[in-house]
This record gives structure tokens, sequence and C-alpha cells, in this order.
């Protein structure tokens, strides 16, 4: 009896990440189509690092979507499409992405430049993680929120380092956008 349920519940799960996968390759099929049918390239194709998401927007400073550029809307749908398919973000309730891939890395560089004392301190401490939230006081990207159908222009990134074994000791677990 318990056997069975479990193997029952192992199914369930392989159905559902494979149905997930699924609908991942026909949004990016989707997607591919869309592109492949434009005059000249999009730039607004998004790539996932694993460090987090990167999308090409255009330049905004509007915060809400009733002002916000199509480049914006049409971002904030593949981040709402990740979000709901992607087996790896079922629990998650935000996805945010940056506005293109420098800002990803201005945002690691400018956290390495202003907090080396305190990754120096950290690394002393013993802790596994430091995590550390950046404010650029200008938009960076966007955030979506699972069940809403608002999304936001974020100006904060939180940055969360984790230790290793390197040299260095330590590398960046994850670059993020927050409220």
């Amino acid at each position: 009896g318990r056997t069975l349920a479990i193997v029952q519940v192992y199914e369930l799960i392989n159905r559902l990440v494979l149905d997930g996968e699924q609908a991942m390759k026909e949004a990016a099929t989707a997607i591919t189509q869309q592109n492949a049918a434009k005059i000249e390239p999009d730039k607004n194709t998004r790539s996932v690092f694993p460090s987090g998401t990167i999308a090409d927007l255009t330049e905004t400073d509007q915060t809400d979507k009733k002002t916000a550029g199509p480049k914006n809307v049409a971002a904030e749908s593949a981040l709402r499409q990740f979000l709901e398919f992607n087996p790896m973000f079922a629990h998650d309730k935000f996805l945010s992405a940056f506005e293109n891939y420098d800002n990803a890395q201005q945002t690691q560089k400018d956290f390495l430049n202003h907090h080396q004392i305190e990754i120096e301190q950290w690394l002393r401490s013993g802790n596994h993680r430091l995590v550390k939230d950046i404010d650029f006081e200008k938009p960076v990207g966007i955030v979506v929120e699972r069940d809403t159908s608002d999304f936001f222009s974020a100006t904060t990134a939180r940055i969360v380092l984790v230790r290793d074994g390197s040299v260095q000791g330590w590398h960046f677990l994850k670059s993020f956008l927050v409220a």
C-alpha cells in the first residue's frame, strides 16, 4: 500500500515536471517564431544565468504598467510564463530581470567595490552566506509577482555570496532585484 502510493506520487511529480518542460519549450518556440517574423532582430530576448535572470528592456523610469513601454510589457509576459511553468520556481512568489547583462555585471562590480571591507569581515566571521542589498537610485530592471497582474521597476539588487574552497574563498550565489 505505502510503496504503491509513493510510486504514484513520484509518477505524478514526473508528469508535472514533463508538462512544465513542455510548456517552457512551447513558450520558447512561440517567442522564437515571433522574433523570426520581424524584419529586424528583436533585442528583447531573455536569457537565464545561474546568478539570475537577464532581460533586455528599454531604459524607462515608469513604475506602472499603464505607462511602461511595450518592451517592458513583453519582458513582464516572458517572466510570468517562466515563473508559472518552470518547476524550479514552483514555490517562488517573485521573479526579476535586470534590464541587460551589463547592468547585472555592474551590480556585482559595484558590490565588490563598495563592500570589500564587509566581505573581509564576513570571511573572518565564519558565516556561510553574506546577503547585501544595493540601491541604485534608478531602475535597473523589473520584478513580477505571482498571481497578480502587476510588475514594477526595481532600483534595488540583492547580492548573495557563499563560501567555497577557492583561493578567493567565496563566489556569487545569486544577484536579483527586490522591491
